[in-house]
C-alpha cells in the first residue's frame, strides 16, 4: 500500500469530504472542494497578504473556465480561504486540522489568521 493511499484513508476516516463527496454541475463532477472554490468565488473578495483573494484567481482550471488564465496572485491564498471556508462551513476534525496547518502558514508571511477568518465569517454572515 502507497502512503498517498495511506493518507486518503486516513483523511476519509476522520471526516474529509473532500475525499469522497462529489456533486454534479451541469455537465462535469466537482470534488467538494471544488464546489467550495466555486462557493468562495460567490463571496466578496478577502483581503490576504495585499492580495484581493477571491477563490478561483490564483488558479487556472478548466472546470472553472479559466484554463486559458494568467493567476493574478499565488493559488496557495485561494487554497488557505478555501480552508477557512470549509473549516466554517462544513466543520469536521480534518477540516480543522486543515485550517491550523494554514493558520501558521498565514502567521509564516505576516497575515494575522484570527482576523483573516473573522472577516470571512462576517462574509457568510451578510
Amino acid at each position: 500500500m502507497n502512503l498517498d493511499r495511506v493518507i486518503s484513508t486516513l483523511k476519509r476516516f476522520i471526516g474529509d469530504a473532500n475525499e469522497s463527496t462529489y456533486t454534479q454541475v451541469g455537465s462535469i463532477w466537482l470534488s467538494h472542494h471544488d464546489r467550495c472554490h466555486l462557493e468562495v468565488a460567490a463571496l466578496p473578495a478577502l483581503p490576504m497578504g495585499g492580495v484581493m483573494v477571491t477563490g478561483i484567481a490564483g488558479v487556472c482550471v478548466p472546470e472553472f473556465g479559466n484554463q486559458e488564465c494568467t493567476p493574478k496572485y499565488s493559488g496557495l491564498y485561494d487554497e488557505c480561504r478555501v480552508a477557512i471556508h470549509q473549516a466554517l462551513v462544513y466543520p469536521s476534525p480534518c477540516g480543522y486540522l486543515r485550517l491550523f496547518k494554514w493558520y501558521l502558514w498565514m502567521m509564516s508571511r505576516g497575515i494575522n489568521p484570527i482576523s483573516t477568518v473573522m472577516v470571512h465569517k462576517g462574509m457568510l454572515c451578510s
